[in-house]
């Protein structure tokens, strides 16, 4: 098994091999909404914002899928406390099954809490991965694999490893799930490596989607504690009284 040569690159520091314009600017999604992730890393801000959410996509490689091919899709939960992110959409899957090598793509980027939300107190609690990756055949595999990060901290201190892989014949786990409260976060660093490897000629290792999401808690500041505490105080003298 051996992986494709690298026949594209996308990165903060050189976007020559994506034959887009360099608009300066920055996207904003709504749940369902997508973009070419050409057209974000092709722009001056590298980021899309999603609900109190700031992406910015720092690089992108891959040996198999066309960046243009390739779309940042919104994602916001019913109640957007319990989740907002975005897909990463397209025909992903192994190009030439049998060939002993693995199609995959990385991609890398950082989330943050847009400033006017972060002000009111909220932060990131956790982090979600879902993705219909699947497999036929023994032998054969999708996944994805992930590293997460301390984006807010000198060093970005790791945080937490995520895994969804599809097997040929099984076991197959399609989600994974980090929660680190109480703790919470100003940002995450994130760096996502996907793989497709189709064992035989006959077999298949595909996927359409991979979702990532974060939920977020509300901290009072230190005006709101305040005010908390003096409502109390003045309770216990009703009380008393």
């Amino acid at each position: 098994m051996k992986l494709r040569a690298g026949v594209l690159c996308v990165a903060f520091a050189g976007l020559a091999c994506v034959g887009v314009s360099n608009a300066r600017g920055q996207v904003t999604l709504g749940n369902g909404d997508s973009v070419s992730l050409a057209t974000v890393l092709a722009s001056g801000s590298h980021r899309v914002n999603v609900g109190d959410k700031i992406f910015t996509f720092a690089s992108f490689s891959s040996n198999a899928f066309n960046v243009n091919d390739v779309f940042i899709t919104g994602y916001v939960a019913s109640n957007p406390l319990n989740g907002i992110g975005f897909d990463i959409t397209g025909g992903f899957g192994d190009v030439t099954a049998g060939d002993g090598v693995v199609s995959r793509f990385d991609i890398a980027y950082s989330v943050a809490i847009d400033s006017g939300y972060f002000n009111a107190g909220y932060r990131l609690k956790d982090i979600g991965l879902a993705a219909n990756v699947s497999a036929v055949g023994t032998g054969s595999y999708a996944r994805v694999d992930e590293q997460v990060f301390d984006g807010g901290v000198a060093g970005n201190p790791f945080l937490a490893s995520l895994a969804g892989v599809a097997n040929g014949g099984g076991p197959n786990t399609l989600q994974d799930f980090r929660d680190f409260s109480p703790l919470s976060y100003s940002s995450f660093l994130v760096t996502k490596g996907v793989q497709f490897y189709a064992n035989g000629t006959g077999d298949t290792a595909a996927a359409s989607f991979v979702r990532q999401s974060f939920s977020q808690l509300i901290v009072p500041g230190p005006g709101a504690g305040a005010l908390l505490g003096l409502g109390g105080m003045a309770a216990m003298r009703r009380r008393r009284s």
